[in-house]
């Protein structure tokens, strides 16, 4: 028995929904493409050492501690020693508690290191995140971070302290989440018309049969 046109053509359109779904899967990456290490930590004053974290890409990422608004924000900012406008009079009673140095290594190696004191700025977001470095990483490699905290930090803990690292740029996240969409709606329109095929063959069927009911 030939197989109808629009029922091969409503099964093709499914093949290729299936497809544009991987796709988008693809484009979107695992789930932890963008931020390769979050780590919970306490700042006391000493040493962390994270495990290893791969980056995705050959790009710059940035390194932060990212912290809850569990504290006043003013006075959080002041703590984090976020260098900003009129932040240093503003804080001039409240010193930063933000004084790490780190080493990034690979493979036993060292690959490069820094200092709080060279990155001053941050972010803001649902939580508050002070910068204290980057680097330019290879895609597909492990990497690991050993910081040194020279000031007890630990007042910052009741915001539940994370060691972040993120991708700088927010146009490489940004084009990966754009193809994903641009796929997924790719699959989502791929469906609706497969539908509207088997639609077409099998409703008028559908009618015939009841027609044919009430007559008999």
């Amino acid at each position: 028995m030939r197989v109808p046109w629009s029922i091969r053509f409503g099964i093709g359109l499914l093949a290729a929904a299936i497809g544009f779904s991987a796709l988008a899967l693809a484009s979107w990456g695992p789930s932890n493409w963008r931020s390769p290490l979050n780590l919970p930590v306490s700042l006391k004053a000493g040493r962390i050492e994270t495990p290893e974290f791969l980056t995705s890409r050959s790009i710059d990422y940035g390194i932060s501690i990212e912290v809850e608004r569990k504290i006043e924000f003013q006075r959080l900012k002041c703590l984090l020693g976020m260098d900003y406008y009129n932040e240093q009079e503003r804080c001039a009673a409240t010193p930063s508690l933000i004084d790490v140095s780190w080493v990034l290594s690979s493979g036993g190696n060292v690959i490069t290191e820094g200092d709080s004191s060279k990155s001053p700025g941050g972010y803001f977001a649902g939580a508050v995140g002070r910068t204290i470095g980057q680097f330019r990483a290879e895609g597909g490699k492990r990497y690991s971070l050993e910081l040194t905290l020279r000031k007890d930090a630990s007042e910052l803990d009741k915001g539940h302290p994370t060691i972040k690292v993120d991708i700088l740029d927010p146009f490489e996240y940004k084009g990966r989440i754009v193809h994903a969409q641009l796929w997924g709606m790719a699959a989502m329109v791929s469906v609706v018309i497969s539908l509207l095929f088997f639609a077409h063959y099998f409703f008028p069927q559908f009618l015939s049969s009841r027609e044919n009911g009430n007559l008999t």
